[in-house]
Formats: C-alpha cells, structure tokens, sequence
C-alpha cells in the first residue's frame, strides 16, 4: 500500500446566511434515507471517493459502518438523478449543540460540473443549520476537488485548523 500526504483544512460556519435555497433541477429528487443500506452506501462512497482517496468507510467491518450510518444522530441524504444515485452528503450531529459536522459531500464523476456540487452542499449546509448548532463544521483536504475548498469558503465556511496527514491508500 502506498503512502500519500494531503493538507487538511478544518473550516467552521459560526452564523447561519438567510439564503433561499434554490430549486433543484427537473428529475432530480434529494432524499433523507433512514438506516441507509451499507452495500448503496458503500457502492456509491466509492463511485464519488476513489479518486480522491475516499477509503475511511473502506477499512471498517460492516457492523462498525452500520454503528456509524444508523446512528440517531447521523443522517444520510442521497441526490438522485432520475431515480439513479448521483451524489450524497452525510451529518453528524453527535456533538449537538455545540457543532454539527458535514462529514461527506460528494458526487460522482459524471454529476460534476453541472453546477450540482454547489447545490447539495447549499442543501447540506440548510439541513445542518436546522438543527440549531452553535457552529456547522465540514473539512477538506488537497486530494478532494479542487474546488470543494473555495466553494466551501464562498458558501462562508472560514478555516480554523490545518495540518499535513498521512495515510495508506487501499491499492499499491
């Protein structure tokens, strides 16, 4: 297994914006799944994370991912397209009040610049603030999007915290 470096940047949102959210496109439906079925999860987890390295769901047993995801303080919201999967965003809100964090966004390849990526995590964001958070949390790192940190910063998310991390990729 190989070994990659990456910058992470840690950014908090300390004050809901009084934004309407748009609409989403025709045939397109988001959709709060309730004890999301792992083997979906995971299908799409890999389809959006394998290039950006994505592999902390990979290394856990079933029961642990099933520990996580069926939480009562973790909720799972999928975008379909047609009926067909095309992005997710997840929240934990296990430290409610004090945060609550946007743990994954992301959607898969062919869903990318279409202007989606700024839509669901507009709608992450909304969902987060509803539950009444002291502050709305989300991280990023130099192997995700390159646009995911300048979006997260004009959607007015500020950086708190950086550090360099290393990990082992799940392939050679």
């Amino acid at each position: 297994m190989a070994k990659i470096k990456t910058l992470v940047t840690y950014l908090e949102m300390r004050e809901r914006r009084l934004t309407t959210l748009p609409a989403l496109p025709k045939g397109f439906e988001l959709k709060y799944i309730n004890k999301v079925n792992l083997d979906e999860y995971l299908n799409l987890y890999k389809q959006i994370g394998t290039d950006y390295h994505w592999v902390s769901r990979l290394r856990l047993t079933n029961p642990e991912l099933q520990n996580i995801l069926h939480h009562a303080d973790v909720k799972v919201f999928i975008l379909y397209e047609n009926q067909v999967a095309v992005g997710f965003f997840e929240l934990n809100a296990r430290n409610l009040p004090k945060s609550i964090e946007i743990s994954f966004v992301g959607l898969i390849k062919n869903a990318i610049g279409r202007g989606l990526g700024s839509l669901i995590t507009q709608y992450a964001v909304a969902y987060a603030w509803a539950q009444n958070p002291g502050r709305v949390i989300i991280q990023t790192c130099t192997l995700d999007h390159k646009r995911a940190l300048p979006l997260y910063q004009k959607l007015g998310f500020e950086a708190y915290n950086r550090h360099v991390t290393e990990f082992e990729t799940l392939v050679e």
